[in-house]
């Protein structure tokens, strides 16, 4: 079986105690989009969801790291002089993984919106696979 994470979204705003509005627009426009973009090989796989107010949870693929995570694990020493095929193997395939994540995002005319390392999923492997996350913010183009 694949690995999976689950995720945890409270639609409660424990300052007010109250239910979080937009956390639940937010939360639901991201599992339309995972949803119905479930066939692309660039955007994070979702397995399933159950919501349970005022709590929603996912379960989603899980990959290696974020991108921050593999750029700070993977920098390159300062006494080489000469990077290695692996890391630009791995740069090649992460950009790949964004571009294409992107372009299939835009073809069904959506924006991320919250686009940077940290939702970025690398998956290790030869080759290391990108895949985009977190549609929380994704806008109607």
């Amino acid at each position: 079986s694949p690995d999976m994470v689950l995720k945890i979204i409270s639609m409660h705003d424990n300052r007010y105690n109250l239910f979080d509005y937009g956390e639940l627009r937010s939360s639901l426009k991201e599992l339309v989009v995972l949803r119905y973009m479930h066939d692309s090989p660039h955007i994070n796989r979702i397995y399933s969801y159950y919501y349970n107010s005022p709590v929603l949870y996912i379960l989603l693929e899980k990959g290696s790291k974020n991108l921050n995570q593999h750029i700070k694990n993977n920098t390159v020493d300062e006494r080489c002089d000469r990077i290695d095929n692996v890391w630009l193997n791995d740069g090649k395939n992460i950009v790949k993984g964004i571009c294409g994540g992107l372009a299939h995002l835009h073809s069904i005319d959506y924006i991320h919106g919250d686009l940077h390392p940290a939702n970025i999923l690398v998956f290790d492997g030869n080759p290391c696979v990108a895949k985009l996350m977190d549609f929380g913010l994704v806008k109607k183009d």
